[in-house]
C-alpha cells in the first residue's frame, strides 16, 4: 500500500495537470461554500470506493486531513494503491 503523504498546493496543482484526479470528501454543503477547482465531490458519509476511477492517480482532500485519511483506508481496503 502507498504511504499517505502532505502535498503542498502547487503539487496537487501539478499532478492534476498529468491527469491525477482529486477526491474532496467533505460534505456537499462545505463544498459548496469553497473548493478547489476541478475536485470531484465523494462526501465521506456515503463513501464508496468502488465509485471511484481506477485508470487514475488520485488525491484525496478535506478540511484538516482526518476525513481524507479515512477515505484513503477506504480505497485502500477495496484494492486501490
Amino acid at each position: 500500500m502507498a504511504q499517505i503523504q502532505d502535498l503542498p498546493a502547487q503539487d496537487v496543482a501539478d499532478r492534476m495537470k498529468r491527469g491525477a484526479v482529486l477526491i474532496d470528501v467533505r460534505e456537499p454543503a462545505e463544498f459548496d461554500v469553497e473548493h478547489i477547482d476541478g475536485a470531484r465531490l465523494f462526501p465521506l458519509s456515503t463513501f464508496d470506493p468502488n465509485l471511484l476511477p481506477r485508470d487514475v492517480p488520485l488525491i484525496f482532500n478535506c478540511g484538516i486531513g482526518k476525513r481524507s485519511a479515512l477515505a484513503v483506508a477506504r480505497a485502500q481496503q477495496a484494492g486501490y494503491a
